[in-house]
């Protein structure tokens, strides 16, 4: 039966033959009874056969046109029996026949390609809340200073011992705290006055950081001369 067909803006003058394959495979597994087991299908992509007639002066042209569509890996829609779309053109071919003079005969295979599509995802990132030792110096006037007693206090004690300097770690804002807190600013180069402000605290929250991670390389390179000593002592 010959019937009219397009692909794309193409029309072909008669289409004599349309082959449509739509295809499945099946995966399976050998079991140790000896049997496989399927536990997957998967549809291949569609693939459709097409030959027929191209006639006219504009023949060649629009057989043209097709090629550049396969070139360019163009998707088009295809009208015939039955219409199907996003199809790309794998093989062209003509033959020329003496049975038509201003024409010849095409034949194309066509296959639909399974395409996914990407879905766009947003995340949301919030800021990680950091907890630094500043908060451990935190009081209602915001610094601390002579006759000072509370937690604040005994914190910025223990951070001071671990910076260089041995005070008692009782809470008390003492004059030897306070002795120390100005050695503390004049040696970074603080305003020099004895109370533990936002600067001092600043500054020391700063260097307490530092410290700490200068203890944990250190103690992974301990860790691994002493892997090193017990390996030579094991060779001997």
């Amino acid at each position: 039966m010959k019937r009219l067909a397009k692909l794309g803006s193409v029309e072909f003058t008669l289409v004599e033959d349309e082959s449509i394959k739509e295809d499945a495979s099946m995966t399976e597994h050998p079991v140790e009874s000896g049997q496989n087991v399927s536990d997957h299908i998967k549809q291949e992509a569609l693939l459709i056969s097409v030959s027929g007639i191209m006639t006219g002066e504009d023949a060649l042209a629009k057989f043209n046109k097709l090629k550049s569509h396969r070139d360019k890996g163009e998707l088009l829609y295809y009208q015939g029996k039955e219409f199907h779309k996003n199809m790309a053109i794998l093989n062209i071919g003509r033959n020329y026949n003496k049975q038509i003079s201003n024409g010849f005969y095409f034949d194309l295979e066509l296959k639909q390609p399974r395409i996914s599509t990407a879905k766009k995802v947003t995340f949301k990132i919030s800021s990680p809340k950091v907890k630094t030792s500043s908060n451990r110096y935190k009081t209602s006037k915001g610094y601390m200073s002579s006759g000072d007693k509370n937690n604040a206090v005994k914190n910025l004690q223990a951070d001071l011992n671990q910076v260089g300097f041995t005070l008692a770690t009782d809470g008390i804002f003492g004059p030897a705290t306070q002795r120390a807190v100005r050695s503390f600013q004049k040696k970074n180069k603080l305003k020099v006055d004895g109370l533990a402000g936002p600067a001092t605290q600043k500054k020391l929250n700063e260097l307490m950081n530092n410290t700490s991670a200068s203890k944990k390389v250190q103690t992974r390179v301990k860790t691994k001369s002493n892997k090193g000593k017990q390996q030579t002592k094991t060779k001997r």
